[in-house]
């Protein structure tokens, strides 16, 4: 068995996250457990846990963060990187 992970910071509440979760995965299926989200790829799984939510300050502004673990198991490289692609372009912020 093929398995690493990958670890994110990123500024974003639960609610966010999982709001915007069926839309980073399209037509996969995935199942959601608290804060544990199993995602069944074509070739592969990814299992995806949120730590507990925080507040960073930054000056007076504050910040929701949430560090979120990939822990990837048997993925085929094409899958893995799709599926990247495609959270990355749901999640991402800003403007231009």
């Amino acid at each position: 068995m093929v398995q690493h992970s990958i670890t994110r910071e990123m500024t974003i509440t639960h609610e966010e996250f999982f709001r915007l979760l069926p839309r980073a995965l399209k037509t996969r299926h995935y199942e959601v457990l608290n804060n544990v989200v199993h995602v069944t790829l074509d070739h592969g799984n990814i299992t995806i846990t949120l730590s507990p939510q925080v507040m960073r300050e930054i000056g007076s502004l504050e910040l929701p963060v949430t560090r979120i673990n990939f822990a990837l198991k048997n993925c085929a490289d094409d899958d893995r990187l799709k599926f990247f692609h495609e959270f990355d372009l749901t999640y991402q912020k800003g403007g231009g």
